[in-house]
């Protein structure tokens, strides 16, 4: 028999714990960290790419020119700029992406993908997508698919509502 301590029956008795909100933030959570790992271990084993490095080398080869503001590439990949800062070293020392003053503004830095980066994106596409097809998103028909973007797209603008403006650069 589980030993019930006596403050449980009383947390368990409150109807918060019923609230249908924690069930699907739940849900989203738990899909997001499965969809992580199915996604990292998906990458070619000798392209060095990480999430954490490809998600904004992606985001920079989807985008035209190549290039996005630190700021506004950090804010899309939800990294604060300590983050965003150590990742751009990263992907400058694997020379697929550098970094490009603004000769308009001296206070902005763009990150820019380098030929080497978009090759190495190209590279690891093809497995990627095969992985959010069979693991991922194996279960939802197309339709399903594009209700899913919609929903999440309404929940990201409402959580981080400057993502719909760098989203319109193609990478939303």
């Amino acid at each position: 028999m589980v030993q019930m301590y006596p403050w449980y029956s009383y947390i368990m008795e409150s109807e918060i714990f019923s609230d249908p909100l924690l069930t699907l933030t739940g849900l989203l959570m738990e899909s997001s960290s499965g969809a992580m790992g199915q996604i990292e271990a998906g990458y070619p084993d000798d392209s060095k790419l990480t999430t954490q490095l490809f998600e904004p080398l992606l985001r920079l080869s989807r985008t035209p020119g190549g290039r996005l503001r630190m700021t506004d590439l950090a804010a899309q990949c939800r990294y604060n700029a300590s983050a965003l800062t150590r990742i751009a070293d990263r992907l400058g020392e694997l020379g697929f992406a550098e970094r490009i003053d603004c000769p308009s503004d001296r206070r902005v830095i763009h990150l820019s993908i380098t030929e080497a980066g978009c090759k190495s994106v190209l590279d690891a596409l093809p497995g990627h997508v095969n992985v959010l097809e069979t693991s991922v998103f194996c279960n939802l028909d197309a339709a399903e698919r594009e209700a899913l973007a919609s929903l999440l797209r309404k929940v990201r603008d409402a959580v981080h509502p400057d993502a719909a403006l760098n989203g319109a650069q193609g990478n939303g």
